[in-house]
């Protein structure tokens, strides 16, 4: 019996040792202990069970902590305390400490003839909740749910009345009213104002925040079936634009925050648990289709705790250098005390191509061709094979789907194993996906990826480490072309077949349009991200911490075209061709920094955070490639052809910088947070390789002002906050500062010459992004409705520009900075609400849109000055400016074109042949180009184990519509259309806005003219159905009893399933014929836990 006993108070020690292995950021004043006790658990996922009767007595606590040991936080909560605690597992039960009575106070209660026994359970979203507390109203006489949630107690009165509570959830009384079963259900507690933000060198809650941060969790992700978590961002995020630039799996994205902020590309800093990632860098890959792709592609987003996205000077500016475009911020997951936890995530569905346009039919093409005739008073030639009788005029063809399918495969697996014990928590994972692509021809882009997160420390948590490490790799041998973008594409619908009667090409009628399907590609991709976190505390409130970071990402390419791409009658071994791409791209990051938090003044609490960073990059990049192979089986090695070519680049980047934070809070109602940085970097001159940059942030919590808490009951939270600060922005490529050469083989005499491309500068510089912010942010009824406003304007100096230079001077241009002045101004909107929380039913929304206003306010120089840079820049317009010629639309007499120019004189002005012409000065409209807003809407709708989630994004724009994209005119030989056509002037007096059908080599020019107006833009809002979600959780203590599993979740997600535009035949999102639309995405799956 003694070693029994020995052996469960040491398991019992064992378990209740778990939980020290967390870490908590705190600051409150007079906070209840409830409140205490919610915060810790939603940092560490720990539970505590108590009653309303037992912290009746207890004292409010004044608590300021920074990352520290939970033991240690625990020793300040239960101090001087009418209650102690005692730690189970991942659970934490408060009681009352014991006292010691009189033996005339001990007094037996009479016996109640009224007495009965009570079984019920507690249930919370469709779960049973394990350590619920359930006391009798005004009594100490209580218990706790179980592994179930269920609870007895006995010899009750029948009248009795349950006070049940359970973190972070709202409080309830329950009459008993007789009844000897009860279910229970609780509302959840949504308190988002108190949840934990990442930002730079750690983490802060919302409520005392002085920063505009936007935070999307892992439960926001997990919706969405995708494969980067940029396209789970969409509409998420108040002033983050995204753009997926092609639909083709693996292919690249354009990421904004808050607008253009110069002439260079402005994506934001991406840095993944502390280590800079080059999410906003394209990689040189030979696959076109792909646009240089996108390094979050080989991130799984199911390893993603949260994404935090800094906008704001007091957010950006500890970035020094690289924050001038926003930062975003990434954390992947980690491993948290408690038992061993096992989940498997799989689905399965298919992806389906996007937004094609609708093309004529033979019957109405051939109409139009005949038109064409007709209108230019000419007749079918030798070579107008489509209706001159060569080709069969009732054949009919949709060439898309001839050579693309309309939809593919996709299947997708998550594991995952938890658990912690002692001092020690471990998290250990892997993935895979796959996506076929939906040529005919298939190959397929497969990821699979392992992680791990290890964090332990010292018996008293003095020291403690914690190592995060994930590795993917990718293979991608899908056939590397887009067809959607091919002119095959719009051929004549009566053309000849693509494939002869054995499935060859055919060579002798179809030219070949289809040898792209005979290419071959095959990329390899393999990225190593790491990170370890070493942090000492020596004594209370004072940390020294290490950052170290290391990321590695590589690749190998082979793309060839054998025999079988070439028409065999044109000698094709000869023109055969392969081509190695091997390329990496290797960052390695050392933040050393210390952090103290104490009190200064009787309400005041102060946190010091101070350090430095150095970082060291390094990419590398060849390329082979030989042409003239004897035989396809030597396409596997290009220096094997007749002729060979090699190109080599190698580029070193490093960044060294030194930062300071000084975060003051009073009363916690007023705070004040200073950043201030200096930075300096390779990529700029000699002269002037380091900046300094800095903010200052404030806020006032005034709903904790007692005139407010009186008056306006109904106002649970409000908080004004304000910043100032400059950012540096670095968005050139490396060496611009040098004299650069351009090596140029087989010149002159077979030799290899040096071309001078730009002059020196070693005065270059940062770009400077001057913010300026106001924020108010609104709880009203407990946080039912939470409202967040921010108005910011951004001014950005210092432009980094390339200046064309006179070639009398041997150089073709220099990199300088210029004092042209960018600004954006903006506002932001977000609302969350929960319409509806009853004990079945909830409803939450959240919705937001930004305004972003982008102008350029001055430019050195004259307007010929301007011009000269940048034909499309006005003063005073955006950056996304178009400078056209004024669209007069089709003429009704003549069914052209026609156009205004400065003088107001209307015609077709026919390049070349009209006796007037159009020139640069009357281009006299200016079309702004970036959105005019953009947001999204999201709903959550839950009713008893089943969850409906969907969100709508929109935008409104302008875009280049689909005939503008085009060669000729409806009518043009070998040219479909869309079926918009079929409006074209056909007669005198018509009035529509699509010109007259017609054939000749006039019609093709005049398309130059009009692709230059206003008449080519139109309207491209959008409202799109980004994400479906539709879920049910099985009954856990069915799960248990039947299968031994903790959880069952069947779904089913969709992406991008509708889209609801006015902008017909391109897709409203890329705007482009040249790249294929974003997939729709279907699948069906299953979450499996035990």
């Amino acid at each position: 019996m003694k070693r029994i006993a020995i052996i469960l108070l040491a398991v019992c020690l064992m378990i209740s040792a778990t939980g020290f292995s967390q870490t908590v950021t705190l600051t409150g004043r007079a906070m209840p202990l409830s409140k205490v006790f919610l915060s810790i658990r939603k940092q560490t996922g720990i539970n505590f069970i108590f009653t309303n009767e037992l912290l009746r007595d207890a004292k409010p606590v004044n608590i300021h902590v920074n990352n520290a040991p939970l033991q240690e936080v625990l020793r300040i909560v239960f101090k001087d305390q009418p209650v102690t605690y005692t730690m189970i597992s991942n659970i934490i039960v408060i009681k009352r400490k014991p006292l010691t009575y009189p033996a005339a106070m001990i007094i037996t209660p009479p016996e109640d003839d009224g007495l009965m026994d009570l079984r019920g359970t507690v249930r919370g979203r469709g779960e049973a909740l394990v350590g619920a507390s359930v006391v009798l109203n005004n009594t100490t006489r209580g218990t706790t749910t179980d592994a179930k949630g269920s609870f007895e107690l006995r010899s009750i009165p029948r009248n009795a009345r349950l006070d049940i509570s359970y973190a972070g959830y709202e409080h309830t009384a329950v009459d008993v009213s007789g009844r000897n079963a009860l279910q229970i259900t609780l509302k959840e507690n949504d308190t988002r104002l108190d949840e934990a933000q990442v930002i730079a060198y750690g983490k802060v809650s919302k409520r005392f925040n002085t920063g505009n941060v936007t935070t999307v969790k892992a439960a926001d992700i997990k919706t969405h079936p995708v494969t980067n978590v940029l396209q789970a961002l969409q509409g998420l995020v108040p002033g983050l634009f995204i753009t997926q630039n092609t639909g083709m799996p693996g292919g690249s994205f354009t990421v904004q925050v808050r607008g253009q902020s110069g002439f260079n590309e402005n994506q934001p800093l991406f840095v993944i648990d502390g280590v800079t990632y080059p999410a906003g860098a394209r990689l040189p890959l030979l696959n076109m289709a792909l646009f240089g792709g996108n390094p979050l592609n080989y991130i799984d987003p199911a390893i993603i705790e949260s994404v935090e996205v800094l906008k704001d000077a007091d957010a950006t500016a500890i970035y020094g250098s690289r924050g001038a475009y926003g930062v975003v911020l990434i954390t992947t997951r980690k491993g948290k005390a408690g038992t061993p936890h096992l989940e498997v995530n799989s689905y399965a569905g298919v992806s389906v191509r996007g937004v094609s346009p609708k093309l004529m039919n033979t019957q109405d093409y051939l109409m139009l061709r005949r038109e064409a005739f007709k209108n230019d008073g000419a007749t079918p030639g030798a070579f107008d094979y489509d209706i001159n009788g060569n080709w069969d005029t009732t054949r009919y063809t949709n060439w898309l789907d001839e050579v693309m399918g309309r939809q593919a495969f996709t299947t997708k697996t998550d594991v995952n194993f938890s658990g912690g014990s002692g001092n020690t928590n471990y998290m250990i994972g892997a993935g895979y996906n796959k996506q076929y692509g939906i040529h005919h021809v298939q190959g397929a882009l497969q990821n699979g990826g392992l992680n791990f997160n290890l964090n332990t420390g010292t018996a008293n948590q003095k020291f403690t480490v914690s190592m995060t490490s994930n590795y993917s790799t990718s293979v991608n041998d899908m056939v590397p072309y887009d067809f959607s973008t091919d002119l095959m594409v719009v051929q004549a619908p009566n053309a000849p077949p693509l494939f002869t009667a054995d499935g060859k090409l055919n060579w002798d009628e179809g030219g070949g349009a289809a040898a792209p399907l005979y290419m071959t590609d095959k990329t390899v991709v393999n990225t190593l991200l790491t990170n370890t976190m070493l942090k000492y505390n020596p004594f209370k409130g004072f940390n020294i911490n290490l950052s170290l970071g290391y990321n590695h990402i590589s690749g190998r390419e082979l793309l060839a075209k054998p025999t079988a791409y070439f028409n065999p009658n044109d000698m094709p071994a000869a023109q055969t061709t392969s081509s190695l791409e091997q390329f990496s791209n290797r960052i390695v990051n050392a933040d050393p920094y210390i952090s103290y938090t104490g009190t200064l003044f009787p309400k005041g609490t102060i946190t010091l955070t101070g350090g430095a960073r150095v970082q060291d990059g390094l990419q590398n990049s060849s390329t082979i490639t030989g042409t003239g192979f004897f035989s396809d089986a030597l396409l596997e090695n290009p220096a094997a052809g007749n002729k060979v070519t090699t190109t080599y680049v190698r580029t070193l980047n490093k960044q060294v910088g030194f930062f300071a934070r000084i975060n003051y809070m009073w009363d916690q109602k007023y705070i004040l947070n200073l950043n201030g940085t200096r930075d300096g970097s390779s990529r700029f001159g000699p002269n002037k390789p380091f900046g300094n940059f800095g903010s200052i942030g404030a806020a006032w919590i005034f709903s904790e002002e007692g005139f407010i808490k009186q008056h306006l009951r109904f106002l649970s939270f409000g908080k004004l906050r304000g910043s100032i600060g400059v950012t540096g922005g670095d968005g050139i490529a490396d060496y611009q500062y040098l004299d650069r050469y351009q090596l140029l083989p087989n010149q002159y005499q077979g030799s290899t010459i040096a071309f001078p491309l730009a002059l020196p500068n070693p005065d270059l510089e940062w770009e400077l992004n001057r913010k300026k912010e106001l924020g108010l942010e609104l709880g009203f009824f407990k946080g039912r409705i939470v409202l967040e406003i921010s108005a910011y304007n951004n001014k950005c100096t210092n432009q980094l520009v390339a200046q064309q230079l006179s070639s009398v001077t041997g150089f073709n241009l220099i990199r300088l900075n210029s004092p042209a002045l960018v600004q954006n101004r903006g506002l932001e909107i977000m609302l969350t609400t929960r319409n509806i929380d009853t004990k079945d039913f909830t409803w939450k929304t959240m919705f937001n849109i930004s305004w972003n206003n982008n102008k350029l306010i001055s430019f050195p120089g004259s307007n010929d000055a301007l011009n000269e840079f940048d034909g499309n820049l006005v003063v005073g317009k955006s950056l996304g400016n178009k400078r056209l010629y004024k669209y007069a639309g089709v003429n009704p007499e003549t069914g052209s074109h026609n156009f205004i120019n400065a003088k107001g004189e209307q015609g077709e002005f026919l390049p070349f042949f009209s006796p007037q012409q159009l020139t640069d000065e009357d281009k006299t409209e200016n079309l702004d180009l970036a959105p005019k807003y953009i947001g999204g809407l999201r709903n959550s709708i839950s009713w008893k184990r089943f969850t409906l989630e969907f969100l709508f994004t929109f935008i409104n724009r302008l875009g280049l519509n689909f005939q503008a994209q085009q060669i000729g005119m409806p009518g043009a030989f070998d040219n479909n259309f869309p079926v918009a056509a079929l409006r074209r002037w056909q007669k005198k007096g018509d009035v529509t806005d699509v010109a007259k059908a017609s054939q000749t080599i006039l019609s093709r020019i005049s398309t130059l003219t009009y692709r230059a107006s206003t008449g080519a833009y139109e309207p491209a809002a959008y409202a799109r159905l980004r994400n479906l979600y539709l879920a049910y959780k099985v009954d856990r203590d069915w799960l248990k009893k039947k299968a031994g599993l903790s959880g069952l979740t069947i779904y089913m997600q969709g992406e991008n399933l509708l889209t609801i535009s006015k902008y017909k035949d391109l897709d409203p999102e890329n705007l482009s014929y040249s790249a294929m639309a974003p997939l729709k995405v279907l699948t069906g799956g299953i979450n499996i836990s035990l």
